[in-house]
């Protein structure tokens, strides 16, 4: 609406409206105030992350590929993942009872010279037991 009527809109506006819509899991809103971002050459690593792991927490197969394709988006824009973002990327799978994808995440963060913390450990470790694979994990 800003930019409908000539109005330049705060870049710091629109991160607390991206946050608010993905808190609130409203993730088509989040995502347009992140394309707005991008658009405006304000976007950055917390904000593809922010996006990312409100598909993510809808544990849905087809978000896991909006997922992937937001970080791989962020990296094209010069952006490094972080543990976040794997943490973020192994949620997508989990949610989605993709458990060997998201093991491999910790795989990935290796190679990116990142160590997993415990809270990827933990996103593993629960996927597996809500899969009632508790062996394997």
């Amino acid at each position: 609406l800003m930019h409908e009527l000539g109005a330049e809109v705060d870049p710091e506006v629109i991160s607390i409206l991206l946050f608010a819509y993905a808190k609130d899991g409203k993730v088509d809103s989040a995502k347009e105030m992140l394309e707005e971002k991008i658009r405006s050459g304000h976007a950055n690593l917390i904000d593809y992350n922010t996006v990312a792991d409100a598909y993510a927490k809808r544990g849905r197969s087809q978000d896991v590929a909006i997922v992937e394709r937001m970080l791989q988006q962020a990296e094209e824009a010069g952006e490094c993942l972080d543990k976040t973002s794997y943490t973020v990327l192994m949620k997508a799978f989990a949610r989605s009872s993709q458990l060997t994808e998201a093991a491999e995440c910790l795989e990935s963060m290796q190679v990116a010279q990142l160590m997993p913390d415990i809270v990827m450990h933990n996103t593993l470790l629960n996927a597996y037991c809500k899969e009632r694979k508790v062996t394997e994990a």
